[in-house]
């Protein structure tokens, strides 16, 4: 589910810099 490229694209644009840097490390763990 957070291996989808859109949801994670739209979080980090909606999301401040701090939620994005947590996205991020979500995106890093799917990967």
């Amino acid at each position: 589910m957070c291996c989808s490229s859109s949801y994670v694209v739209m979080v980090h644009v909606y999301l401040p810099c701090g939620f994005a840097a947590s996205s991020f490390f979500i995106l890093t763990k799917c990967f």
